[in-house]
């Protein structure tokens, strides 16, 4: 169960770079995400599975997916406000059967202040309402004591508009020269010359973890003497993040919380670079973490250009039973991607426990937990303009092919994206169309399951209003954490049993 676990994670950790070209500036992106917008959306999503029975997934989950995706299919319809109106964004999620037969659907209504309001038959029986702040952070959740989540915070300042990033520029850059004098006081340098008779210089940082958590104190302690900084950081956080990070009143409770951080070790930083132009040839650091994580060390090391191209490794220090996992030794991950060629990264993951002194008690194979090695092949997108048939596209496609050691006892498979995004004119009012599909493969037996969107943008009209939504709703992010987590499950209780009636009246 571990192997098939680990395997499933690989893939979905390496399949998130399948994503990364729908990000690039393009036309028909750009124009799709405009009218996305301004305008309106609808599409639909279906599924199929064809071959027998995936050891990736096991039987019965194979036939649930073969059996709820040959019969039902998901449509969903983006509704934009009219440019006359401020009331905001509203979307339906609705699942039927082929024949066209509703079986359930969700509203999901965004007002003009941010928040969002949900209804749904599948929920409850009462047809209630439920809202909550378009930047609640619902990773508050998983925090027992329901401290808001520095996580979210990042990632609300990394997806914050370009006029916020602007006016947060200068108080980053003068933290980072800080930062910058301050490693000058760890590094040392030495020039060699290489055979080949050109001059590499070495800096190496050592930056022993006691120095390491006092300049952290210290960086605290300048943050909350800079109310410009704060302020500016206020406008990305919630009220909650703010009572909790940004109070004056937190620092003192925060430089405790790091004196009883218990971290041992050094933190290394090597690089080189060629003496006479300044190139980077290596790059590593290694972090030691604190006793508290699961990570003991993280070594991350690049070498951008490595005879075979391009090269990225990370090494992972783990320990075994802070994971759950019942062994009494150390656990390490190795982790390499390749550039090997345009567009193509090769490489491998291995889980493996340290040698032991005794050849005879723990052999390479005994060593070795989960080892695979993958071809990610993810090429620019493509532009298709022809005027002639008026046909104007864009093509993005990657495969992902991974290979599981023989006694991993899992079969060789592959995960594939395509999308589509054309109009039929480079008016930037012309509809846009999307095609995708996502396709996991078993490569061993020719069993497949896809996912495939059709969709197109629409006009722009007025939402249907969710009458008494404004007035009635439950703000669940109003709630106490404990509150908040029972009416979750709740709800979700009654949409798993609601559903699967639904779908079994068929």
């Amino acid at each position: 169960m571990l192997k098939r676990m680990m395997a499933l994670c690989l893939c979905v950790a390496l399949a998130a770079a399948l994503a990364l070209p729908a990000f690039a500036e393009t036309n028909q992106l750009t124009k799709l995400q405009g009218q996305w917008k301004s305008s309106g959306f609808r599409g639909t999503l279906t599924g199929q599975v064809t071959g027998e029975a995936s050891r990736l997934t096991g039987k019965e989950l194979w036939d649930t997916l073969k059996a709820l995706f040959s019969a039902h299919e998901l449509s969903i319809t983006h509704t934009v406000k009219d440019s006359r109106t401020n009331e905001g964004d509203e979307s339906v999620i609705t699942l039927s059967d082929t024949a066209g037969k509703e079986i359930g659907r969700l509203n999901v209504l965004t007002d003009a202040s941010g928040v969002v309001y949900l209804q749904s038959d599948l929920l409850d029986e009462a047809g209630l309402y439920y809202a909550f702040d378009s930047g609640f952070d619902w990773t508050s959740l998983f925090n027992e004591n329901g401290w808001p989540s520095m996580l979210h915070v990042l990632m609300e300042i990394s997806r914050a508009s370009k006029s916020w990033q602007e006016k947060a520029q200068p108080y980053m850059e003068q933290v980072s020269l800080g930062i910058s004098r301050w490693l000058q006081g760890y590094v040392t340098t030495a020039t060699a010359q290489d055979p080949d008779g050109s001059y590499v210089t070495t800096a190496v940082y050592e930056i022993p973890a006691s120095a390491l958590l006092q300049e952290t104190k210290q960086l605290l302690v300048d943050l909350y003497q800079n109310r410009e900084l704060l302020n500016v950081l206020a406008e990305v956080m919630t009220a909650e993040e703010q009572a909790a990070y940004l109070q004056t009143g937190m620092l003192l409770p925060f430089l405790q919380m790091l004196d009883n951080v218990k971290l041992s070790g050094t933190v290394t930083v090597r690089r080189q670079y060629a003496a006479t132009t300044g190139t980077v040839l290596y790059d590593s650091v290694t972090l030691p973490c604190p006793e508290s994580l699961p990570v003991s060390t993280l070594t991350l090391v690049h070498v951008p250009s490595a005879p075979e191209g391009e090269l990225w490794q990370l090494s992972i220090a783990l320990d075994a039973q802070k994971l759950g996992v019942a062994l009494d030794q150390e656990l390490r991950v190795d982790v390499t991607a390749q550039n090997t060629e345009p567009d193509v990264w090769t490489g491998s993951m291995l889980a493996l426990l340290p040698a032991s002194e005794n050849p005879e008690a723990l052999n390479k194979e005994d060593q070795t937990l989960f080892s695979c090695t993958y071809n990610l092949n993810a090429p620019a997108p493509k532009d298709t303009n022809d005027v002639y048939q008026s046909r104007y596209e864009r093509a993005y496609e990657a495969t992902l092919v991974v290979k599981p050691d023989e006694a991993m006892d899992l079969p060789a498979f592959s995960l594939g994206g395509k999308a589509v995004i054309y109009s039929k004119s480079s008016a930037a009012s012309t509809v846009c169309y999307v095609e995708s599909s996502v396709s996991l493969h078993d490569l061993d037996q020719d069993s497949a399951v896809t996912l495939s969107f059709n969709g197109r943008t629409t006009s722009r009209w007025t939402p249907t209003m969710l009458t008494d939504a404004l007035s009635s709703a439950l703000r669940m992010d109003m709630m106490n954490a404990g509150n908040r987590l029972e009416l979750l499950s709740q709800l979700f209780s009654y949409l798993t049993a609601t559903l699967a009636a639904r779908v079994a009246q068929k």
